[in-house]
C-alpha cells in the first residue's frame, strides 16, 4: 500500500483526491490546516492528534461505508468509553466528540477521512 505522511498539510482528503489516479491509498498528518467535515464545516486540528484519509473499495451499498468505518475505528480503539454517534461521529461516553468521518464516493472507491 502506498502511503504518505506529512508533518502538516491542508487537507488529507483533498490531497488524496488530487492524487486519486495514483496507487496512493493513505495520507496522514500531525497537523491539518484546512480540514473540514460535512457541509464543509471547519475541522480543527489539535496537538497530539492524527488526521488521515484512506482510499478503499466501496461497500456494496456505498452509503453504509462511513458507518462501517466508524464501527471499525471504535473496534480498533477497543475502549468501552468510545462509541459511534450515528452516522459519523466518534464520541466519548460523556458526550465529547473526539473524531469524525467524512466519505466521498469516486467511481467504485471511497475516500474516507
Amino acid at each position: 500500500m502506498e502511503q504518505k505522511h506529512f508533518e502538516s498539510i491542508g487537507s488529507t482528503q483533498d490531497y488524496l483526491i488530487e492524487h486519486f489516479a495514483t496507487n496512493l491509498k493513505l495520507v496522514s498528518t500531525k497537523v491539518q490546516t484546512k480540514g473540514y467535515g460535512r457541509n464543509k464545516d471547519t475541522w480543527d486540528s489539535y496537538q497530539n492528534s492524527l488526521a488521515f484519509s484512506i482510499k478503499i473499495p466501496a461497500n456494496s451499498k456505498p452509503s453504509l461505508t462511513p458507518i462501517e468505518i466508524g464501527i471499525l475505528i471504535c473496534q480498533f480503539i477497543d475502549n468501552e468509553n468510545i462509541g459511534l454517534k450515528w452516522p459519523n461521529d466518534i464520541m466519548t461516553r460523556d458526550g465529547r466528540k473526539c473524531g469524525g468521518i467524512i466519505a466521498k464516493l469516486i467511481d467504485d472507491q471511497v475516500v474516507v477521512g
